[in-house]
């Protein structure tokens, strides 16, 4: 996700669902020691106790969507966006938010839409996309092509088996660490 904020030039990102594992971990990897410090995040989440959590987690933009008029978290979400520069959103959600994310992207931004948690499909505005230039694309987020985390060595068997052994010992290393109350 950094890689891909970053290759479209832009200096943050709002993320959707923020309050997941995914989240909490690109928050503590936004932040100022983290692996990817100097990308700004905003979170967008549903409930309160969601923002509270990722503001603990060192966070310093959350939006709560919650029981808000559409037009007021809105409202900040975009006066956020423009502040920080950002031009790029991922979406977990699709349905209406899709929508709502590229509405308060600014001309030419994307909106990479990676899940579908409100089980509709992403709509969007087609003025958005004629007049302003703005982009939704699909993004797999273990990758594709050259950049894909997943390789298994082609045809080689013997390259598989040592991929799967390592994929076996991160799995391992995931599950110990989450066992220990995870990225929280």
């Amino acid at each position: 996700i950094v890689d891909k904020v970053r290759s479209l030039g832009s200096k943050g990102f709002v993320h959707t669902g923020a309050a997941s594992q995914l989240g909490q971990m690109l928050v503590k990897m936004c932040a100022p020691a983290g692996a990817a410090a100097g990308v700004t995040i905003i979170n967008v989440v549903r409930r309160e106790e969601q923002g509270k959590l990722l503001r603990s987690l060192g966070a310093a933009y959350v939006v709560v969507t919650g029981d808000r008029a559409e037009a007021e978290w809105k409202g900040e979400l975009k006066a956020l966006v423009a502040a920080q520069k950002v031009s790029v959103a991922f979406d977990c959600v699709a349905g209406e938010m899709t929508e709502a994310l590229v509405d308060v992207m600014p001309k030419r931004g994307t909106v990479l839409v990676y899940g579908r948690l409100s089980g509709k499909p992403a709509q969007v505005q087609p003025l958005d996309l004629i007049y302003f230039g703005k982009k939704v694309e699909g993004f797999l987020l273990a990758g594709t092509n050259e950049n894909c985390w997943l390789r298994l060595g082609g045809s080689n068997p013997a390259t598989m088996v040592g991929t799967l052994g390592k994929l076996n010992s991160a799995s391992k290393a995931v599950l110990g660490a989450l066992g220990e109350g995870g990225w929280a």
